[in-house]
This record gives C-alpha cells, sequence and structure tokens, in this order.
C-alpha cells in the first residue's frame, strides 16, 4: 500500500501511514482520532494500527500496574474514537455501488448496515456474524464472513481445506470421518475422533462441502470463517444461509 500524509504536522513527522485508500483514512483521521493517537504516542511511541487492531509494543516491562493500566485506558481511548470516527467516512469508489443492494440485504436478514465499508453485522438466530468485504487484488474485492457460535462445550474442532498433503496426515493425527469426498475435501482435526465423527453429521458435511466448492471455509469451536465470497447478494446471501445451516447442524 501507497505511503502518505495525514496532513497533521505533529503525526506526520513521527509516523508511516500506508492504505490502499488514502481518501478513507484522511476522512478517518478526525480530531479526535488525531488528539488520541497524540496522547497515546506521546509516552508509547512504539504504536501499530491496522483494519483490525491497536497495538504497542513495549520496549522494557512497565514499571507500575497504574503505568500499564493508563496504557490500556490510551489504548482503549484510540480504539473508541477510530470506532466512532469510521461510521462517518465514505465507502471506497469501488464499493460505493453495493451500499443500496447490502443495505436491502441488511433489511432481510435482520443485519445492521455500516455503509461506509459496507459490511453488515448483528445476529442471526442468537450468533454473532460480522459481513465485510475484503481486498484481494487491486481494486478487486470480495465478502468476508464470520459466524460465531453459541457458547457450547469445546472439543478442539478445526477444519480447513486441504490444499497440499498436511504434516499431521502421515502420522495418522488428522481425523477419518470415513466419507472420501469430505476427507479429501479437509484437514479435520479435534481432542476425540469419536466425538468429532459424531459432530460433523451428514447434513454438516454436506453444507461444508457446498461452500468449499465455492470459496475456502474453517470452522473451529467458537465460529467458522469463509472468505472470497462474491459481493452479489443474489448468490452471497444463500452462503450465509448454509453456514447458519452449519451451525445448526453443529447444535452450536
Amino acid at each position: 500500500a501507497p505511503k502518505f500524509p495525514i496532513g497533521d504536522g505533529v503525526l506526520d513527522r513521527v509516523l508511516e501511514v500506508h492504505a490502499d485508500y488514502p481518501e478513507q483514512v484522511q476522512q478517518l483521521f478526525d480530531d479526535e482520532v488525531r488528539a488520541a493517537l497524540k496522547t497515546l504516542i506521546k509516552h508509547w511511541p512504539d504504536v501499530v494500527v491496522t483494519d483490525r487492531a491497536v497495538r504497542v509494543f513495549l520496549r522494557s516491562q512497565e514499571a507500575s500496574s497504574a503505568k500499564l493500566m493508563r496504557l490500556v485506558n490510551n489504548m482503549m481511548a484510540l480504539s473508541t474514537s477510530l470506532d466512532e470516527a469510521r461510521v462517518h467516512v465514505s465507502p471506497a469508489e469501488t464499493l460505493a455501488g453495493w451500499v443500496d443492494q447490502w443495505g436491502e440485504m441488511a433489511a432481510r436478514m435482520g443485519l445492521d448496515l455500516e455503509p461506509w465499508l459496507p459490511a453488515l453485522t448483528g445476529s442471526l438466530d442468537g450468533r454473532r456474524v460480522a459481513i465485510a468485504p475484503q481486498l484481494v487484488d487491486e481494486g478487486e474485492f470480495l465478502a468476508d464472513l464470520s459466524l460465531f457460535f453459541r457458547p457450547h462445550r469445546e472439543i478442539g474442532l478445526r477444519i480447513y481445506q486441504q490444499t497440499e498433503p498436511d504434516g499431521y496426515r502421515s502420522v495418522g493425527q488428522d481425523i477419518q470421518v470415513k466419507h472420501p469426498e469430505f476427507d479429501d475435501a479437509f484437514v479435520i482435526k479435534g481432542y476425540d475422533h469419536k466425538v468429532i465423527i459424531k459432530t460433523l453429521t451428514e447434513s454438516v458435511r454436506r453444507e461444508l462441502l457446498a461452500i468449499n466448492a465455492l470459496a475456502p471455509i474453517e470452522v473451529e469451536d467458537r465460529g467458522l470463517h469463509v472468505s472470497n465470497l462474491p459481493m452479489d447478494p443474489a448468490q452471497l446471501e444463500p452462503l450465509v444461509q448454509r453456514a447458519c445451516a452449519i451451525a445448526e447442524g453443529l447444535g452450536w
């Protein structure tokens, strides 16, 4: 991503800012965000802000719990100001055309639209969900889905697409459910192979294979994640429903 100034003399001297969409980042860095960032870097200069997190790299252990709490509070203040500023950011030009269509999809599914991305957030049958565009190539966006399961007893489940022989498979630690199409499509992990096999019912396997035929899917105890989904609601919405069917089939 290209480097660019954000138009603040103090911050431009001490920070490098990179983004695929500079105009949107400059909108994001409003007065409150800049003030919170200046407060943080005054005492902790090694700050990294990404799409997903605020991080601070400590050069040495903090001398007291009070100073550590001050760091946490300053990081929270920056995170909060970023969260509040983002709702006023306009979507990138290449995404603006999706806002109305995603808004209609949000209304149908009972989710909230965040038009600045655009993104859908909320819950489906008591499960938190987030759907947002991800830049996969220069100027090309695909949708990214995260669905978080309801609380349940964890079984160490991990399922991900098998694109090459798994390092553990040769020593028998990749669980086989005795359905060749499914076993060939996924690497399957878990604490107890009997519990995993019982959990992966026919309906769950069917939905996993259906999604995996179109986009890579990963499933863990706490939720599932699907990347590279189509942006078109006509194609995306049925895949979200399939993801919900997986959660229902698991009973999570």
